[in-house]
């Protein structure tokens, strides 16, 4: 199970050498593929008029020049090994010609 942005980083990070992986975005122009990972907004439970236990949402981005289902599994087994269920959604980005597949976990 993972506890924080930085566990999620370190495992995306695990999956490869040659994977660039990134919060939000990169500070220059990245070669495909890479990883971009952000959070989306957080859900929170209320007890006792405060924030009893609060998850964030995460969207993590792979980008890459052609559909790349080695990468994807690789992204899925991560996923899979830590315990983290997802939602997964892809699409053509015409005008950057690449394709981005988007997970959503919360941690």
């Amino acid at each position: 199970m993972l506890n924080n942005l930085d566990e999620l980083y370190s495992e995306l990070n695990g999956i490869s050498r040659d994977l660039p992986v990134a919060y939000d975005h990169f500070e220059k122009p990245q070669e495909l593929p890479y990883i971009v990972y952000l959070v989306t907004d957080s859900n929170s439970f209320a007890a006792d008029n405060h924030a009893y236990y609060a998850t964030d949402n995460v969207q993590i981005e792979l980008y890459s020049e052609s559909k790349n289902m080695s990468l994807e599994e690789s992204v899925e087994d991560v996923l899979n090994d830590v315990d983290v269920f997802y939602s997964k959604s892809e699409g053509y980005l015409a005008d950057e010609q690449m394709y981005m597949v988007t997970y959503r976990v919360s941690i």
